[in-house]
């Protein structure tokens, strides 16, 4: 006897075509209702290419968001095979955004950075009571459709924005229904491929009688159900469908093969291995008999099998009708089964629906934490929520859970109270203890709260595991060394430094060395904090730990300008933290490490590449520092163009706020520095005396700190020139330590440069000035010279009227002539309506030209010469 052919074996190359033209556009759609041969027609088009693709096929458990990403990251595992890895910690990350959807997308995005081929997700209707599936899928779509084709089949389009793809020519018009039933001669096709001898007369009126649908059609061919037998049906529906899968498939099954179906249905996919662990030693065999009898299942992989949602839902039909305790049977003997397959996953859903209340606890005991960490909260949340109350209140595991659940999302008051509650419950149940000890105390320490007597219980715990008591003590370390409790912070690390050999796991390494890194850093031991923080970063990498490696980069970014002054290390280093935080999924750390490369940016002098930088922050969730960075960085580049006025008004509110003294140092010197540029001494003035007198105390080390240190009292001794308060500026000048540091000694000469030209009236040392600025641009301080060009430029500006070699401009002389009558420059400007920094810059013209070293020398010159009446006084 020929053997029949499989279902998807039908082809309908007219419908292969249709779907290869749609695949020109980024967008191609298949949208039709259940029955309409969507997957075999996707199937059979991806069969045809040659070009990489992916398939993904949406299941009941992939309905919701997290669900979604874990078949989605699995499905792509050859192309972005470190995406299902670092989900979890994505997913944890941005459970409070709201836009999570989007900002999921940007982390997806980065792990198919390389990927360009197509990806189609086949079933995607599974997912349509979730919006913020169609909000990632549309992001990641609009980031990607210039190297990926997307092609989505689905029984809807709710929440995609077809209309829109439509108007820009991002998709064609959908392969809809119309386009998907079955023609006259694909029905004869289909019918000679099945061996039928059939009438045209007849054929064409059982395609009537099924409108073409090809789920009923090719039932009805592969069945031999005649055109007679489907008059007796009352219409082409689902109702239909299982009136002759009852009749003609079902009714016809031996026990066996009954009873492998109602257990294949309990498994998410219909696999061998999986069926013969439930006792079904012919699963094989059978499977494969079963699918050549009906069109509704076909192989997804060697030992796995897929049956057609109606199918699915027709043997579900059928074992509801045997009653609660059948199906719940049935369930267990899938979820003994599944758990014998090691797939703890899926067995704690079919103890759940089984009704085994106690093998679902003993399993989140087991595996509980685990599956939290790979990404499977929520089916941990479904099997607490089918638990009675008082489990779920007093079972020291469950409790823990739950608070690890609030924790993601968000509820951070009530996970501390739900974890201390399970570490009231833990008992002598060690390893629960630190699970929920360490997680009670990243929590605690996020709030701000103090962490050392819950971490001390585990760290001085000796019966506890190596690589739990080392994470505890470097936790302590690294949290009381930003603390500033430097000794606590010390006697941890000499703890923790001894069981570092012992460490078996790499994971746990690298975080006990970031931890221990961190510490280094805030004890002033940057050579340990390189060494311990590099060995991190390269174990985090080498495990795709991505958010452990983009920490360890950011803090060696800031170790690297900090300790070195090194802008192109501390560069490399943000650029590894950022690319490290996009594959984490972490906004925080990527904020951070896109801050450094901007700082970076700056110091180089690259408005329009800092610019960009800016704009890419903008799509990332920002906090209140790094929206004060970010204003400061504007205003340093409004001065470079010499818009001081604007500058100081954004250095205002933020300078003050900054978390180190250094930066506020340098900050608030550019603030006075502004302000005097924009003829405000009495202000600039009092910022200086404000700066000086919170700098940071002389043992200051590290070379950018020192450095930063001494720019900020060379900024206030130029503040302070322009203020005219020449001894104070000199004051400030000599206090500057140069020793041999090129930077400082640089900037020390641009001042004094300056100053000179100021005195001078700008007729000299412009040559002088632009080898200084040269110099300093070359030593990674453009930034610097920027500022200094533009306020050079700016004092040039207001001089320009006069001429060093000429006569007295007449406004000059009206200066000179309220001078001799006794009045101070502040009330010479209330006079005459101008402001105190341009009459200033009139008097040292006055004093310039007339050869003179102050204002009383000056007046009595004017009267010798007679510019002024003799009896002026």
């Amino acid at each position: 006897m020929t053997r029949a052919p499989r279902s998807e074996e039908i082809e309908r190359p007219r419908l292969v075509e249709r779907v290869r033209a749609s695949a020109a556009y980024p967008i191609a759609l298949l949208i039709a209702p259940a029955g309409y041969g969507k997957s075999v027609v996707l199937r059979q088009y991806l069969a045809s290419l040659d070009e990489p693709h992916v398939r993904f096929t949406l299941r009941a458990e992939h309905a919701e968001l997290l669900g979604f990403l874990r078949g989605f990251t699995e499905a792509l595992k050859d192309r972005a095979p470190h995406a299902a890895t670092a989900l979890a910690g994505a997913y944890e990350r941005n459970t409070a955004s709201p836009n999570r959807g989007a900002d999921l997308a940007r982390w997806m995005h980065a792990h198919l950075d390389t990927y360009s081929g197509i990806v189609a997700i086949d079933d995607l209707h599974v997912a349509d009571a979730d919006p913020e599936v169609a909000e990632f899928l549309t992001a990641l779509i609009e980031r990607t459709k210039e190297r990926i084709h997307w092609i989505l089949a689905s029984r809807s389009i709710a929440g995609l924005p077809v209309a829109t793809w439509l108007a820009y020519r991002d998709a064609e018009i959908p392969l809809d229904e119309q386009e998907l039933r079955f023609t006259f001669d694909e029905a004869v096709e289909a019918s000679s491929g099945f061996g039928l001898a059939i009438r045209d007369e007849e054929l064409g009126e059982l395609l009537a009688l099924t409108e073409g649908w090809p789920a009923a059609t090719t039932f009805a061919l592969r069945t031999s159900t005649r055109s007679s037998e489907l008059r007796n049906v009352s219409a082409v529906t689902r109702e239909m469908i299982y009136h002759l899968l009852a009749e003609q498939v079902y009714n016809t099954l031996g026990e066996d093969e009954r009873g492998l179906l109602e257990v294949a249905i309990a498994l998410p996919v219909i696999d061998v291995a999986v069926l013969e662990r439930a006792g079904f030693d012919r699963a094989l065999p059978m499977v494969e008999r079963l699918r050549e009898r009906t069109a509704f299942i076909y192989e997804e992989s060697p030992g796995i099998y897929q049956c057609h949602d109606l199918f699915r839902d027709f043997l579900r039909h059928q074992s509801a009708l045997s009653g609660k305790r059948s199906q719940q049977a049935v369930h267990e003997r899938a979820a003994r089964a599944l758990e014998a397959n090691g797939d703890v996953e899926h067995a704690i859903e079919a103890y759940v629906n089984a009704g085994r209340a106690r093998e679902v606890v003993l399993l989140l005991e087991r595996s509980g934490f685990d599956l939290v960490e790979r990404a499977r909260s929520d089916v941990v949340s479904r099997a607490i929520e089918a638990l009675d109350e008082n489990t779920r209140h007093e079972n020291a595991t469950v409790l823990a859970l739950q608070g690890a659940l609030q924790a993601i999302a968000g509820k951070f008051a009530r996970a501390e109270s739900l974890l201390r509650r399970a570490l009231a419950r833990a008992g002598s149940d060690r390893d629960l203890v630190a699970i929920t000890t360490l997680r009670l105390a990243s929590l605690v320490a996020n709030q701000g709260g103090n962490t050392i007597e819950l971490l001390s219980a585990v760290g001085d715990d000796v019966r506890q595991p190596v690589a739990r008591r080392a994470e505890a003590l470097s936790l302590i370390a690294g949290q009381q060394a930003v603390a500033g409790n430097l000794a606590t912070a010390n006697a941890a690390i000499s703890q923790v430094e001894p069981l570092l050999g012992a460490l078996e796991s790499d994971v746990v390494r690298a975080k006990v060395l970031h931890h221990i890194g961190i510490a280094f850093h805030h004890l002033k031991q940057p050579t340990r904090a390189f060494e311990v923080l590099t060995q991190s970063r390269d174990l985090a990498s080498d495990l795709h730990a991505y958010g452990l490696a983009s920490r360890a980069s950011a803090v060696l970014s800031n170790l690297t300008v900090h300790e070195e002054d090194d802008v192109s290390r501390q560069m490399a280093f943000a650029e590894l933290a950022a690319d490290a935080a996009a594959k984490a999924g972490d906004a925080y750390a990527l904020q951070t490490a896109l801050l450094q490369m901007l700082s970076a940016e700056m110091r180089l002098g690259n408005a329009e590449r800092s610019i960009e930088i800016e704009q890419r922050l903008a799509t990332v969730r920002t906090s209140e520092l790094a929206r004060r960075y970010l204003a400061l960085f504007r205003a340093a580049r409004l001065a470079w163009e010499g818009r001081f006025a604007e500058a100081h008004r954004l250095v205002s509110p933020h300078w003050h706020n900054l978390p180190f003294n250094f930066d506020r140092a340098f900050s608030g010197s550019q603030y006075a520095l502004f302000l005097a540029a924009d003829e405000q001494p009495q202000a600039s003035s009092q910022l200086v005396r404000e700066v000086l007198a919170h700098l940071p105390t002389a043992d200051e080390t590290g070379l950018g700190r020192v450095r930063s240190v001494a720019m900020a009292r060379a900024f206030c001794a130029l503040a302070e020139i322009i203020n005219g308060r020449g001894t104070n500026s000199a004051r400030i000048l000599r206090s500057i330590r140069t020793g041999e540091d090129p930077v400082i000694a640089g900037i020390v000469d641009a001042v004094d440069s300056i100053t000179l030209r100021l005195r001078h009236y700008y007729d000299t040392g412009a040559d002088r000035l632009r080898e200084v600025l040269e110099r300093l641009t070359a030593l990674g301080h453009s930034d610097v010279a920027r500022v200094l060009g533009a306020v050079d430029r700016s004092l040039s500006y207001v001089h320009a009227e006069g001429d060093s070699q000429g006569a007295l401009t007449r406004s000059e002389l009206d200066i000179l002539r309220l001078l001799a009558d006794g009045l101070v420059p502040k009330e010479i400007a209330e006079r005459s309506g101008r402001s105190v920094y341009t009459i200033r810059v009139h008097i040292a013209n006055v004093i310039a030209k007339l050869g003179c070293h102050g204002r009383a020398e000056a007046v009595k010159a004017a009267r010798r010469k007679g510019l002024l009446p003799t009896n002026a006084g």
